[in-house]
Order: structure tokens, then sequence, then C-alpha cells
């Protein structure tokens, strides 16, 4: 089964906040969070440890590694994160995961290949963040783990996108939109109809983020 897009805002510093806290209420309710939403014993016995140790310990998040946090994520990670994410949610963070989900990883997966085959380079983007477009779609789509370098588990991880990236993420969006590649040996040198689509669909709902000043949080599930 493909995994699916689940679109949230979020303040992305008020659960960082919470590693080390020694919040001995807030663990409480992310591991019962974590046990309703995922139910598999061995899962969420490992992912309420991993919320333990987060919340009393604390760890360095992945730009500012020490020598004790783990060199990938697995699944475990991941549920722990969400659970804490929907624990600490406030009504005002949208949920925009019932339209988000209507595309799928293979959906993303055929978009971020029309834009590598246009060689696009988005006009939206100042020069000195050329790399901005395909560092943040590949973000979105294989994830961004908060406390290592990658993810070792696929069926189910996550991304968070500060709300500064999504300014430049909307305006590249629109601009690969009418995008045409130089490429005269090839019969089409725009997306196809499926990634305007899906073009359409992000930007309608990072802009719901966007307007609303919150950060961005995809679980891939």
């Amino acid at each position: 089964m493909a995994l699916r897009m689940h679109l949230y805002g979020c303040n992305l510093a008020t659960i960082r906040e919470t590693f080390e806290s020694g919040n001995a209420e807030l663990l409480l309710a992310a591991q019962r969070r974590v046990i309703s939403i995922y139910g598999n014993a061995e899962l969420c016995a490992r992912a309420n440890a991993w919320l333990r140790a987060l919340i009393e310990e604390g760890y360095s998040l992945s730009f500012d590694r020490t020598a004790d946090a783990p060199d990938s994520e697995a699944h475990p990670h991941a549920a722990a994160i969400n659970g804490l994410v929907k624990t600490l949610a406030q009504p005002s963070w949208l949920d925009l995961s019932r339209d988000s989900s209507q595309w799928d990883q293979a959906a993303m997966e055929a978009f971020m290949n029309d834009v590598r085959g246009l060689k696009f380079e988005s006009s939206a983007i100042p020069v000195y963040s050329k790399k901005f477009f395909p560092v943040t779609i590949a973000k979105l789509s294989g994830g961004t783990a908060l406390f290592s370098d990658r993810f070792n588990y696929r069926w189910g991880y996550y991304c968070f996108l500060e709300h500064a990236e999504l300014g430049l993420l909307l305006a590249a969006l629109a601009d690969v939109k009418t995008y045409k590649g130089e490429l005269p040996d090839l019969p089409s040198t725009r997306i196809s109809k499926e990634s305007e689509r899906l073009i359409d669909a992000m930007i309608g709902l990072f802009q719901q983020i966007q307007q609303a000043n919150q950060d961005a949080y995809v679980l891939w599930s």
C-alpha cells in the first residue's frame, strides 16, 4: 500500500521545547496517544521509550548532533514524534490531512521526476537559494529526521518545514507549473497534467499553513 501525505500545521518551537523538559504529564499523555493511534504493542513500547528519552533526557537535533544521537530513525521514532505532535496540537493548528491524503508517494515521485527532467530553475528564488527547491521537495518527499541523518524505515516517517521555508516553496511551485524546459529533443517540455494537479493541491494546502503563520508537519503513512 502506497504511503499517503498527511499535512498539519504546527509550531515547531513548541515541539522542540518539550525535549528535556521533564514534563511528566505531557509524557504520559503522549504515550497514551501513541497507544491510541498505533495499537501494536511492540511498536508502542519502543516509541514510548523514545518519548521518555526525549522528554526526560533530551537529544541533540540532527544539525547539532552529539555521539549519543541515533545514526538513523525507524518507525518507533516517527510514531513517537507523531504522538507528541498530536498531543501538543492546539485548536488553531490546522489539520489538512483529509485533503492532503489524496496524494500518495507515487504521485510525489512522478512530480520529482518531471522537475528533474525539465532541469527546473525557479526565477522566483534568489540566486543564493537556487538549491532550495530540489532540497525542500526532497525533504517533503523523503522526510526530515530530527535526530539523525536519515530514516531507515520507509513505511512511516515525518517531515517538518518551517514557516520561513513556505514562502519560497509556494513561489517555486507556482513557477514550475508554467516552466518550459529547453529540451528540443524531447516530445514534452512541461510537467504532466497529474503533476500540475499535485502542484495546485500543494499550493492550496501549504498556503493555508503559511497564512495561519504556522510551520508544516507532514506524516507519510
